[in-house]
């Protein structure tokens, strides 16, 4: 994800039809300005001078939607004063989507809280409705996906919208357009059902490795692993023809009739109806980390960093970074980091404070070797004995070999997490470790050997 490599993991869409972050980003990131620009029949386009840093935004019909770094809300617009009418004491929200005239809000406990315009059930949250991971709002229903990759709808029925396809599981992202939906799978591939204007359910054949999905009125947007974006549905207006030779895309949102796509430079490029300048990008738009429209939206947003930082190259993946290989930027791109303290960065053992074992490196920087290691042959004669721990007792060790901090010792009763290395046999490979065994004493032999 930056502008040299483009790779892109399963989206977390934050919002639904809210803002799509680049990078799986949440709120709890960080917090920049919000430009807004296009539609202005009810000033939902004008930032209210006290909305101050936002962390995510979503577009209605008429009204905006914000969420700020307190974790609660602020709306504005509308045709309806009952869908700015935020309810009261609206706290720890973590994502935000707006339909036509109704607003949703997802809490750090899982719950949903809708409010606003209600002619078709649009804001009576299922009862019960919990463990919700991501939401999406459509015209006038909405979707809630819940961590076991299952979904629940409600709202306006149109041609079967709130009826999720039978077997659909493993979603990771889901969006909804004006009476129809679209979601996203783990595997990559999309499924769509509803009202089938324009073919906007007739997924592409073929598409797959997708990362991102975005619903508009009547069109969807898919952004691939590799940066490009794949569009379908109504083909009117210009919104379906993606503009030749665009790339590098991080991020996607779809509007009424109109589209915006993140660049991994943080710009924004823009396609489809013009009419209320919503693809008509602010002179010197730059630094944009996130971006946002609505399935019954004329109207674009975006948020813009003004915090510009140096990050370093983290090629082995320790957490740790190269000083000498950087790059500028509002936000790290994949393979960056922000510390720069990593003297080694093809070898991923080798970082400040890390575990030393025999094999002839200064994993931790103190200038010594191997101290504190093991002797091989004590170690061998001690690793034969792992099998004698008792009848009914297999015993696997499950590892990152060039990564001690990422074990697990496996046996038929349960599992038992490692809390370091105690040595290992250069000669057989075998890993010996001290490990907490809680309740189950016939193992302790293996805790705080005396070597």
């Amino acid at each position: 994800m930056n502008t040299n490599e483009i790779r892109i993991s399963r989206a977390w869409l934050c919002g639904g039809l809210g803002l799509f972050f680049w990078a799986g980003l949440c709120a709890s990131a960080g917090a920049y300005q919000l430009v807004a620009w296009g539609e202005a029949r009810e000033n939902q386009n004008v930032v209210p001078g006290t909305v101050g840093e936002v962390t995510m935004a979503a577009a209605g019909k008429w009204h905006s939607l914000i969420a700020n770094p307190e974790r609660t809300v602020v709306a504005w617009g509308g045709l309806v004063s009952s869908v700015t009418n935020v309810p009261p004491g609206l706290s720890e929200v973590l994502a935000i989507s707006a339909g036509y005239e109704h607003c949703l809000a997802l809490r750090s406990n899982g719950t949903v809280v809708a409010w606003g315009e209600n002619g078709f059930g649009q804001t009576n949250v299922p009862a019960g409705l919990d463990f919700v991971r991501s939401i999406a709002a459509g015209s006038q229903h909405n979707l809630a996906l819940k961590w076991d990759g299952t979904i629940v709808a409600w709202g306006r029925s149109v041609d079967g919208s709130i009826t999720i396809p039978p077997g659909l599981s493993n979603v990771v992202a889901v969006s909804c357009g004006n009476g129809f939906n679209v979601a996203l799978r783990e595997n990559g591939t999309v499924e769509a059902w509803g009202y089938d204007v324009g073919g906007v359910t007739t997924v592409p054949p073929g598409l797959s490795n997708v990362v991102a999905v975005s619903a508009g009125s009547a069109h969807v947007l898919a952004l691939r692993e590799n940066g490009t974006v794949v569009a379908w549905g109504q083909d009117s207006e210009g919104k379906i023809d993606v503009p030749p030779g665009l790339s590098n895309v991080v991020a996607i949102a779809a509007g009424g009739a109109h589209n915006l796509a993140l660049k991994s430079d943080w710009t924004v490029v823009a396609w489809g109806r013009t009419e209320e300048g919503q693809t008509t990008i602010p002179a010197g738009l730059s630094n944009v980390v996130a971006i946002a429209s609505g399935s019954t939206s004329s109207r674009s947003m975006a948020l813009v960093s003004t915090n510009i930082q140096t990050y370093y190259r983290d090629a082995d993946g320790d957490g740790y970074g190269d000083p000498g290989v950087t790059t500028t930027g509002p936000l790290p791109p994949a393979g960056y980091v922000a510390d720069n303290t990593d003297w080694n960065d093809n070898n991923k053992s080798v970082y400040p404070g890390a575990p030393e074992g025999p094999d002839g490196v200064d994993n931790n920087g103190n200038g010594q070797i191997d101290e504190g290691a093991r002797d091989a042959k004590t170690c061998f004669a001690l690793a034969q004995s792992i099998g004698s721990a008792g009848a009914g007792w297999s015993r696997t060790f499950v590892m990152d070999l060039t990564n001690f901090r990422n074990i697990m010792i496996q046996d038929g009763y349960q599992n038992y997490t490692v809390n370091y290395l105690l040595y290992y046999n250069i000669w057989t490979g075998i890993y010996l470790f001290d490990y907490d065994v809680g309740a189950f004493t016939a193992v302790t032999w293996l805790t705080n050997l005396d070597l």
